[in-house]
């Protein structure tokens, strides 16, 4: 069914989509996002607040063997992608058989949603590495009587809650399975399943420190502040129902009501209750968020881990039957070829248009304004002898991305030191007001950096002078005006943490 299905030309387009990506991990620039988790890898903590800490190590060892580069950054990301592809084909053949697991593995590589997880430095990869670790090793458990197995779900679903607070699902689907498949309920007379959940709350305990001494913050502000201000939008149903679309392509979206009636005919079968423990929880808690709440892309990627080899099982069991067989190796072959070529395109565009001034806001040539903003920086420097700090507009986005693009020009400090946020002067700063003491910095001086051009009524009640040079720089469409200003007064009018 593999050699039907993949054929010559899938081969062809998968090892250049790979190969493209490669490069455009090297050329690209850095997402915003990415350019925050840097940050965070700057600045090693026991969590964050807005994520645990699994992402941080990642980039700050991929930055330790390959500097401070865009590489450096995203090579974690896409090692632990390539090491999914593997779990996903030794976790698949256990309920599967090869040659489900051998297009499951690829589907990683293929899907579009994966293929980019695989090529940026964010908390996702590590998150679906760990989950597959997670189900492979809980496969084996439940089908023997070993201990070590557990021990490594356990370690495995700790390190996945250390990536993404979504791995709460890993231990949801676990007690789903044993709890709904009888011959599995002697797993709770043993003692695997317990030493696993001690073994992942021990691996979860910097988080539980982390939060215990900063209020909650985090839990308080993933739980109850994303929450806060939703209100019922068709846009947001809309939106959720086409990034499933994206995440697994129409095609499979098309298949899913056949497949789950086919699951409700085989469901004593063992792994179909496995599939639908590890996938519907997740799904059904973001649908029902999804009538108020914008459900971002990414959310779901976990969900669908299960379903993608129980949707090759279900087509080598329809080309058994010798039914329309014809058809569904065509369907299946043409989706796999779209998705390549989506592939493809997709890393072609972001490298012809990486560093240039092409008005593509999110791969804007960053080093550029980077060298704009240290001009200006020196010339303070070196009218005053102390170094000031940068501030960028926003919550993260502008900070995160000059502090990175400035780290290999900034000639006497850490630039990640010495840049922050909007927050500092009004406003949200995320992990931002934890890197930063304001207090610390009254009566000193700093940069202002915003695409915003009326700076000086922003800027005057936080500073004796605040002075705007005529010039500006355009980069992706946006105009970005400095601000030099001197003698910082944190000022009554400050609401932050």
């Amino acid at each position: 069914m593999f050699r039907a299905i993949t054929g010559r030309l899938v081969l062809v387009l998968g090892m250049a989509a790979l190969f493209i990506r490669f490069i455009a991990m090297a050329k690209v620039p850095l997402l915003p996002e990415e350019a925050y988790y840097w940050m965070y890898s700057r600045h090693l903590a026991l969590s964050y607040f807005d994520h645990p800490p699994m992402v941080a190590w990642m980039i700050r060892l991929g930055t330790f063997l390959l500097g401070n580069t865009q590489m450096g950054v995203r090579i974690m990301a896409c090692l632990l992608m390539c090491g999914a592809s593997v779990l996903m084909f030794l976790m698949a053949r256990i309920w599967f058989g090869r040659d489900v697991a051998l297009l499951s593995a690829a589907a990683l590589q293929i899907l579009p949603m994966y293929f980019v997880i695989g090529s940026v430095g964010i908390t996702d990869a590590p998150l679906i590495f760990f989950w597959l670790v997670s189900l492979w090793a809980f496969s084996i458990a439940v089908n023997n009587s070993a201990i070590w197995p557990w021990c490594v779900a356990g370690l495995a679903c700790g390190a996945a809650m250390l990536s993404r607070y979504t791995a709460i699902f890993i231990p949801a689907g676990v007690l789903l399975v044993l709890l709904l498949h009888k011959p599995y309920r002697k797993h709770f007379c043993s003692m695997g399943p317990y030493l696993a959940c001690l073994i992942a709350v021990a691996c979860v305990t910097p988080v539980i420190l982390w939060n215990a001494e900063h209020h909650w913050a985090s839990f308080e502000f993933q739980l109850v502040s994303r929450f806060d201000h939703d209100t019922f939008g068709w846009r947001y149903i809309g939106r959720f129902i086409f990034y499933q679309i994206i995440i697994v392509t129409p095609i499979f979206f098309l298949a899913l009501p056949g497949m789950m009636a086919r699951v409700w005919r085989l469901r004593p079968h063992p792994r179909w209750v496995f599939i639908w423990s590890f996938s519907l929880p997740l799904l059904v808690l973001m649908t029902s968020k999804c009538f108020r709440y914008e459900i971002h892309v990414n959310w779901t990627l976990p969900a669908f881990v299960m379903l993608i080899p129980g949707a090759f099982y279900l087509l080598r069991m329809m080309l058994r039957t010798r039914r329309h067989w014809k058809p569904a190796i065509c369907w299946t072959r043409a989706s796999l070829i779209c998705c390549l070529v989506i592939n493809l395109s997709l890393m072609i565009y972001l490298l012809v248009n990486a560093n240039r001034n092409s008005g593509v806001g999110i791969i804007a040539p960053w080093p550029k304004l980077a060298r704009y903003v240290e001009k200006y920086e020196d010339q303070l420097e070196d009218q005053t002898h102390q170094e000031p700090m940068v501030i960028a507009a926003g919550t993260y986005r502008l900070a995160s991305l000059v502090a990175f693009y400035r780290y290999p020009i900034e000639r006497d400090v850490p630039s990640s030191d010495y840049t922050t946020s909007g927050w500092f002067i009004k406003g949200d700063g995320l992990e931002y007001e934890f890197w930063s003491k304001r207090d610390a910095w009254r009566g000193r001086n700093c940069i202002f950096i915003t695409d915003d051009p009326d700076l000086k009524r922003r800027l005057d009640p936080y500073f004796a002078s605040v002075k705007v040079p005529k010039s500006f720089l355009t980069l992706g469409g946006d105009s970005f005006h400095i601000a030099i200003c001197r003698n910082f007064n944190p000022g009554a009018r400050h609401h932050g943490r």
